[in-house]
């Protein structure tokens, strides 16, 4: 069964493969999809994977799921092994879409979760919610921090609330405009949180 499935994320997600898609040389353009049936430059070069067809058990749900990753599939041609005549072209074809890809790790907020004493929290819970122009939605997908008490999150442009807890120290929230990166030297907005312990 074939049905458009959005994660919590999908915003992001879009987002991702858009990216991808319009910095590619042919990708979002339509009448050049290897099934015209799936012209998918009719829909800007992207689609959602559920709605073209469904895989049970695949990595990129596990790593979504399981973990802060967020993972997206690029068919990039017809293809599967284009001769070695074609590789040159294929790569202009890509780099400018892979570049402006890897630039879109810089998106979101980041920044430290510590303790009064300025030690790291481990495994405390970023919790995002969405209120540009009266959204008002929790993002679904919660996050941890690592040993060192960091974390990433990827955000689209927008006003959020996020959230830094965990068990034994009361909850911080801010409020941050995440703007939108005018530069590839842009960095996410950094945002630290200073977690006090409840019970002292």
């Amino acid at each position: 069964m074939t049905s458009y499935t959005p994660s919590a994320d999908d915003i992001t997600f879009r987002h991702l493969a858009r990216t991808y898609a319009t910095n590619h040389k042919r990708m979002s353009h339509t009448g050049t999809a290897c099934d015209q049936d799936e012209d998918f430059g009719k829909q800007g070069g992207i689609t959602n994977g559920a709605s073209w067809y469904s895989v049970a058990g695949g990595m990129q749900d596990f790593n979504y799921l399981a973990t802060n990753t967020f993972e997206i599939t690029l068919e990039l041609g017809c293809d599967k092994y284009p001769p070695e005549s074609q590789l040159s072209k294929e790569w202009e074809d890509n780099k400018q879409a892979l570049l402006e890809f890897i630039n879109q790790a810089h998106i979101g907020a980041k920044g430290l979760v510590q303790d009064e004493n300025g030690m790291p929290i481990d495994n405390a819970i970023i919790r995002v919610q969405n209120i540009t122009n009266g959204i008002d939605q929790i993002i679904n997908h919660d996050i941890s921090t690592t040993k060192n008490g960091e974390y990433w999150r990827l955000l689209t442009p927008g006003l959020y609330k996020i959230m830094a807890t965990k068990f034994g120290y009361i909850p911080v929230v801010k409020t941050v405009m995440i703007e939108p990166r005018n530069t590839t030297a842009t960095q996410a907005m950094i945002v630290h949180f200073v977690l006090k312990n409840r019970f002292e």
